[in-house]
């Protein structure tokens, strides 16, 4: 669970989709979306371990594999993702793939 000293910090729930395999977050709906601004967010122990348990589900329905609670930067505006780990899993590489176009192209 995602916690910080002075209490719970946000979180949502993160998964690989198995068709496409992106990055994908769990909405209010039950439904995975690549959208992190859709994605349901845990505000509470109680929320988080419901969230997680119904991720847990659709991995068994084989809608995705590797659900985990992520943790969000707390505040107003659109959600961030606090850990640079997950803002890289969720946007894609930060080097070029083979057969990508030069930089400077």
């Amino acid at each position: 669970m995602a916690r910080k000293r002075d209490g719970f910090a946000p979180v949502v729930a993160a998964a690989t989709d198995l068709r496409s395999g992106r990055v994908v977050f769990r909405d209010a709906a039950g439904a995975w979306t690549p959208a992190l601004a859709a994605a349901a967010i845990a505000a509470g122990d109680a929320a988080a371990d419901a969230l997680l348990r119904a991720a847990q589900d659709d991995v068994a329905a084989g809608r995705v594999i590797d659900p985990a609670l992520v943790e969000l930067v707390p505040g107003d505006g659109p959600p961030r993702l606090a850990s640079l780990r997950e803002r890289i899993r969720a946007t894609g590489p930060t080097a070029g793939l083979p057969g990508d176009a030069p930089p400077f192209a």
